[in-house]
């Protein structure tokens, strides 16, 4: 790394007042001497830094300002501060910090260097490989629970990632030292799956006031539904809980036709989208409701009056209901639905 020369490391009483007279203005520099600066870090052990590849480093600059190292060195004396925890792209600063406090004759506190953080991209972690603002991610309706859990498995292993961990457990079984010197990777699946755990656990209407701002973001209308209705929606979207954008996504099926993509719109121009569509009119006109068994009986005699099976019959069944190729599972459709928004739906197409 570039280090001073050490061109006026000793400048002579003359040199000096040459220099004052032409109106230089000097900056102030820590001399440093001795062969290694070693410490005993939190995380990686024992580090030593050769002080020629220090150098005399500036502390006051030309205009009378402190410099980094002679100001946050100050402030942790002043401060009295135990302990350093920081990434370890700060670790070049330490010795230099150690310098100033043993000089001013105080004992420095621990340092404690975490491993940098990497993208999907196996880069340093960023908002362009993946890095988002906690305040984001807790409106996005991931729990505190499950992001605590997954930033604390960057790097420390006692954490298992099985189910999201109350902070309580975790700050009493964590010592830094368990921390890995390698670099963590973020990993968004793994944060998803501990999320989604923790929101399958939630009750109905906890649930409900978490993905509240998702659900607002795709227009949900919870007017048009009562609390019974909501929580019979939010729980047939319970597998899609990993995202909950995507929970929202699905809920929003329920109560309205999506606008079909380019694969929705292909299903429903093939000749079994119209045969499978009136086959299901013809099959709802008798039915007031819907429960489980009625939904195994509308399948059964929809396949047995257009001779249809697996995703030719099941593919327009889904696209003529939601306008998705994709969502919750059919029954819970159906079922929560019912007869007269199914037909309602099935004549959008037909108009």
């Amino acid at each position: 790394p570039p280090r001073y020369s050490g061109k006026c490391r000793s400048l002579s009483d003359s040199e000096r007042e040459l220099k004052e007279k032409t109106g230089a203005k000097p900056a102030y520099r820590f001399k440093v001497t001795g062969r290694e600066v070693t410490f005993k870090d939190g995380v990686r052990g024992d580090v030593s830094f050769k002080t020629k590849d220090i150098g005399d480093f500036i502390i006051t600059r030309a205009d009378g300002s402190a410099a980094y190292y002679l100001a946050s060195s100050v402030d942790d004396i002043d401060m009295e501060i135990t302990d350093v925890i920081r990434g370890e792209d700060h670790l070049s600063n330490t010795p230099k910090q150690i310098l100033i406090m043993r000089s001013l004759g105080f004992e420095p506190p621990r340092f404690c260097h975490l491993p940098i953080i990497l993208g999907a991209d196996g880069q340093k972690l960023s908002k362009r490989s993946g890095a988002a603002d906690v305040t984001e991610l807790l409106n996005a309706g991931y729990l505190p629970s499950a992001l605590n859990t997954a930033m604390a498995m960057l790097g420390w292993s006692k954490v298992t990632g099985q189910s999201a961990e109350p902070l309580e457990s975790m700050a009493r079984i964590f010592d830094i030292t368990d921390v890995s010197r390698s670099p963590a990777r973020y990993d968004e699946a793994r944060l998803d799956n501990i999320n989604q755990k923790a929101l399958k656990a939630l009750p109905s209407k906890k649930l409900i006031e978490v993905l509240k701002p998702s659900l607002e973001s795709v227009n949900f209308p919870f007017d048009n539904f009562d609390e019974e209705s909501l929580f019979k929606i939010v729980d047939a979207a319970r597998d899609a809980l990993g995202k909950p954008q995507d929970a929202a996504e699905q809920m929003i099926q329920f109560a309205r036709l999506s606008s079909p993509d380019k694969t929705a719109k292909e299903i429903a121009a093939s000749p079994e989208f119209k045969i499978v569509t009136d086959a299901l009119l013809s099959c709802l006109k008798e039915e007031n409701s819907i429960d489980e068994d009625g939904y195994k009986a509308v399948i059964e005699s929809v396949s047995s009056k257009t001779g249809l099976k697996g995703r030719k019959l099941f593919q327009p069944l889904r696209v003529a209901v939601t306008g998705a190729v994709s969502g919750p599972k059919l029954a819970d459709l159906f079922i929560i639905l019912g007869p007269e928004e199914i037909k309602k739906r099935l004549e959008n197409w037909s108009g």
